[in-house]
């Protein structure tokens, strides 16, 4: 997948079944926030459209769009969202163990909607360092690394025996939820009794999900929505109920 030209974010997709179908889906709405590249053979053509004619026969004798739906259930999902925090690439991972995949033409529009099933959703949500003395440091745009309590106006730089041996850490955000929808043109995700947790880990990748966190912060709510279509993603939790752990680093 390209990102698109002077865009701080982007989607990447994964899955493993039927991939081409849904990305021939994808590519029908022009508001979808993300280009798939894709190479379509005749029999690629052939099975679509076969698709297409189950779920509404008369679109395919037709000029006037009909109102149809379609659906396709899909296992192993992973959706990969990126954007740009000052000089660091952050990443936003979403997981499911299966999901199906809706498109619904009607007379108002089009609508594309996963319902995602056991979902996992892990968020990076601050990159620093760890220096050998236990101060943290944040990266600058040119590379340096400067303490990270020190004023935006007068960065404190650290020399290079000074970030000798500074160990790569991150602020993790982990939620889990039974059941979930994921919205292709608002970029909106929507999650039901919801198990949050904070924490660090080592690192600048997506940890494993195996890991077992010291948590800053864990909780629970009764809904979330995450916004994921500018910069940085928007929480909006209700009813979330906190436990503050005193081995954390965060509160």
């Amino acid at each position: 997948m390209k990102n698109n030209a002077g865009k701080q974010s982007h989607f990447v997709l994964h899955n493993s079944s039927s991939l081409w179908v849904s990305l021939l889906l994808l590519g029908m709405f022009s508001g979808i926030m993300f280009k798939v590249m894709v190479h379509e053979t005749p029999e690629d053509r052939a099975e679509y459209m076969q698709l297409m004619s189950q779920a509404n026969p008369s679109i395919l004798g037709s000029s006037t769009l009909t109102p149809y739906s379609v659906a396709q259930n899909r296992r192993g999902i992973q959706k990969d969202y990126f954007y740009s925090q000052g000089p660091d690439r952050l990443h936003v991972q979403l997981k499911s163990d299966n999901a199906t995949l809706m498109m619904h033409q009607g007379a108002e529009g089009s609508a594309l909607i996963e319902m995602m099933r056991d979902v996992e959703c892990q968020m990076q949500d601050e990159l620093f360092y760890i220096l050998k003395d236990g101060r943290e440091a944040v990266k600058l745009a040119d590379g340096q690394l400067i303490l990270k309590k020190s004023k935006p106006e007068r960065p404190i730089l650290l020399t290079p025996n000074e970030t000798l041996g500074a160990e790569p850490m991150q602020y993790i955000r982990r939620l889990n939820a039974k059941e979930a929808s994921f919205h292709y043109q608002t970029g909106q995700f929507a999650g039901k009794d919801v198990q949050m947790m904070h924490y660090v880990a080592s690192g600048h990748e997506i940890p494993s999900a195996a890991l077992v966190p010291s948590m800053a912060l864990k909780g629970t709510a009764d809904a979330l929505e995450i916004s994921l279509t500018k910069g940085k993603p928007n929480f909006k939790a209700l009813g979330f109920k906190a436990q503050i752990s005193t081995s954390g680093r965060k509160q």
